[in-house]
Protein backbone atom coordinates (compact mmCIF):
# COMPACT_ATOMS: atom_id res chain seq x y z
CA UNK A 1 0.00 0.00 0.00
CA UNK A 2 1.44 3.35 -1.00
CA UNK A 3 1.01 6.50 1.04
CA UNK A 4 -0.15 9.75 -0.42
CA UNK A 5 2.24 12.70 -0.27
CA UNK A 6 1.81 14.87 2.82
CA UNK A 7 -0.82 17.59 2.62
CA UNK A 8 0.38 20.97 1.40
CA UNK A 9 -0.95 22.73 4.47
CA UNK A 10 -1.07 21.29 7.95
CA UNK A 11 -2.65 22.71 11.06
CA UNK A 12 -1.51 21.82 14.54
CA UNK A 13 -4.22 20.64 16.89
CA UNK A 14 -4.01 22.51 20.15
CA UNK A 15 -6.45 21.68 22.92
CA UNK A 16 -7.30 23.88 25.85
CA UNK A 17 -7.93 20.95 28.18
CA UNK A 18 -5.47 19.32 30.56
CA UNK A 19 -2.18 18.08 29.14
CA UNK A 20 -2.43 14.60 27.68
CA UNK A 21 -0.15 11.89 29.04
CA UNK A 22 1.07 9.25 26.64
CA UNK A 23 1.85 5.83 28.08
CA UNK A 24 2.02 7.15 31.63
CA UNK A 25 4.37 10.01 30.79
CA UNK A 26 3.45 13.64 30.09
CA UNK A 27 3.66 14.74 26.50
CA UNK A 28 6.93 16.50 25.69
CA UNK A 29 6.61 20.26 25.82
CA UNK A 30 8.49 22.57 23.46
CA UNK A 31 11.37 24.57 24.96
CA UNK A 32 10.45 27.91 26.50
CA UNK A 33 12.43 30.00 23.99
CA UNK A 34 10.63 28.49 20.97
CA UNK A 35 7.38 30.24 20.06
CA UNK A 36 4.35 27.96 20.09
CA UNK A 37 2.37 28.24 16.85
CA UNK A 38 -1.25 29.25 17.05
CA UNK A 39 -3.90 26.65 16.17
CA UNK A 40 -4.51 28.30 12.82
CA UNK A 41 -0.83 28.49 11.87
CA UNK A 42 0.26 26.55 8.83
CA UNK A 43 3.30 24.36 9.41
CA UNK A 44 4.44 24.20 5.79
CA UNK A 45 7.37 26.55 6.42
CA UNK A 46 8.34 25.02 9.77
CA UNK A 47 11.34 22.69 9.27
CA UNK A 48 10.65 20.87 12.56
CA UNK A 49 7.17 19.92 11.41
CA UNK A 50 8.48 18.89 8.01
CA UNK A 51 10.90 16.53 9.78
CA UNK A 52 8.02 15.12 11.83
CA UNK A 53 5.97 14.56 8.66
CA UNK A 54 8.89 12.73 7.05
CA UNK A 55 9.49 10.68 10.21
CA UNK A 56 5.79 9.76 10.23
CA UNK A 57 5.89 8.71 6.57
CA UNK A 58 9.00 6.55 7.01
CA UNK A 59 7.65 5.05 10.24
CA UNK A 60 4.36 4.13 8.58
CA UNK A 61 6.19 2.36 5.76
CA UNK A 62 8.33 0.52 8.32
CA UNK A 63 5.25 -0.50 10.30
CA UNK A 64 3.56 -1.85 7.16
CA UNK A 65 6.72 -3.81 6.37
CA UNK A 66 6.74 -5.17 9.91
CA UNK A 67 3.11 -6.25 9.51
CA UNK A 68 3.83 -8.21 6.35
CA UNK A 69 6.82 -9.82 8.06
CA UNK A 70 4.65 -10.85 11.04
CA UNK A 71 2.45 -12.92 8.73
CA UNK A 72 5.42 -15.17 7.92
CA UNK A 73 6.53 -15.55 11.55
CA UNK A 74 5.12 -18.72 13.13
CA UNK A 75 6.59 -18.14 16.59
CA UNK A 76 3.63 -17.31 18.82
CA UNK A 77 5.90 -16.06 21.62
CA UNK A 78 7.23 -13.41 19.23
CA UNK A 79 3.79 -12.45 17.95
CA UNK A 80 1.99 -12.17 21.26
CA UNK A 81 4.74 -10.93 23.56
CA UNK A 82 3.77 -8.41 26.21
CA UNK A 83 6.84 -6.28 25.45
CA UNK A 84 7.95 -6.99 21.88
CA UNK A 85 11.13 -5.42 20.53
CA UNK A 86 9.18 -2.95 18.38
CA UNK A 87 6.87 -1.66 21.15
CA UNK A 88 8.85 1.49 21.97
CA UNK A 89 9.22 2.39 18.30
CA UNK A 90 5.47 2.05 17.73
CA UNK A 91 4.74 4.18 20.79
CA UNK A 92 7.19 6.84 19.60
CA UNK A 93 5.55 6.87 16.17
CA UNK A 94 2.19 7.30 17.93
CA UNK A 95 3.46 10.41 19.72
CA UNK A 96 4.75 11.79 16.39
CA UNK A 97 1.33 11.18 14.82
CA UNK A 98 -0.48 12.91 17.69
CA UNK A 99 1.79 15.94 17.43
CA UNK A 100 0.97 16.21 13.73
CA UNK A 101 -2.80 16.07 14.24
CA UNK A 102 -5.91 14.00 13.85
CA UNK A 103 -5.50 12.84 10.25
CA UNK A 104 -2.01 11.51 10.94
CA UNK A 105 -3.17 9.85 14.17
CA UNK A 106 -6.08 8.20 12.40
CA UNK A 107 -3.85 6.84 9.62
CA UNK A 108 -1.40 5.59 12.27
CA UNK A 109 -4.19 3.75 14.09
CA UNK A 110 -5.37 2.10 10.87
CA UNK A 111 -1.89 0.85 9.97
CA UNK A 112 -1.14 -0.22 13.55
CA UNK A 113 -4.34 -2.27 13.66
CA UNK A 114 -3.17 -4.16 10.56
CA UNK A 115 0.51 -4.45 11.46
CA UNK A 116 0.97 -4.85 15.22
CA UNK A 117 0.57 -8.47 16.36
CA UNK A 118 0.92 -8.00 20.12
CA UNK A 119 -2.49 -7.61 21.79
CA UNK A 120 -0.81 -5.82 24.70
CA UNK A 121 0.65 -3.12 22.46
CA UNK A 122 -2.65 -2.80 20.58
CA UNK A 123 -4.55 -2.36 23.84
CA UNK A 124 -2.18 0.35 25.08
CA UNK A 125 -2.51 2.12 21.71
CA UNK A 126 -6.31 1.89 21.94
CA UNK A 127 -6.29 3.44 25.41
CA UNK A 128 -3.95 6.23 24.37
CA UNK A 129 -5.83 6.96 21.15
CA UNK A 130 -9.03 7.19 23.19
CA UNK A 131 -7.35 9.99 25.17
CA UNK A 132 -6.33 11.75 21.97
CA UNK A 133 -9.72 11.50 20.31
CA UNK A 134 -11.55 12.16 23.59
CA UNK A 135 -13.60 9.02 23.25
CA UNK A 136 -15.12 7.29 26.21
CA UNK A 137 -14.63 3.56 26.09
CA UNK A 138 -18.05 2.01 26.69
CA UNK A 139 -18.37 -0.30 29.63
CA UNK A 140 -20.52 -3.16 28.46
CA UNK A 141 -21.48 -5.72 31.04
CA UNK A 142 -22.04 -9.37 30.28
CA UNK A 143 -25.83 -8.96 30.50
CA UNK A 144 -26.00 -6.07 28.06
CA UNK A 145 -23.91 -8.06 25.58
CA UNK A 146 -26.39 -10.92 25.80
CA UNK A 147 -29.23 -8.52 25.04
CA UNK A 148 -27.42 -6.81 22.17
CA UNK A 149 -26.06 -10.00 20.59
CA UNK A 150 -28.20 -13.00 21.55
CA UNK A 151 -26.67 -16.35 20.72
CA UNK A 152 -28.69 -18.18 18.11
CA UNK A 153 -28.74 -21.98 18.29
CA UNK A 154 -27.86 -22.39 14.60
CA UNK A 155 -24.58 -20.52 15.16
CA UNK A 156 -23.30 -22.84 17.89
CA UNK A 157 -22.85 -25.71 15.42
CA UNK A 158 -19.94 -23.85 13.79
CA UNK A 159 -17.85 -23.63 16.99
CA UNK A 160 -15.91 -26.88 16.37
CA UNK A 161 -15.10 -25.65 12.84
CA UNK A 162 -13.71 -22.38 14.21
CA UNK A 163 -11.64 -24.26 16.79
CA UNK A 164 -10.22 -26.53 14.09
CA UNK A 165 -9.37 -23.57 11.88
CA UNK A 166 -7.60 -21.77 14.74
CA UNK A 167 -5.58 -24.88 15.59
CA UNK A 168 -4.57 -25.33 11.95
CA UNK A 169 -3.31 -21.74 11.79
CA UNK A 170 -1.23 -22.07 14.96
CA UNK A 171 -3.39 -20.17 17.43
Amino acid sequence: MRHLPPPTSLVLCQSTSQPVTYFGQPAPQPPMNVPIPSPSASVVGDPRMAKLVHAHRVGMIAMETMGSRNLDDNRSYAKFSQNPAYAEDVRWLFTVATRLGGVFTQSFCEVAARSVASPFVLFSLAVESAKVFHWQMPSISYHSQAVIHPVRPQLTTGAPNVRTMLLQNGF
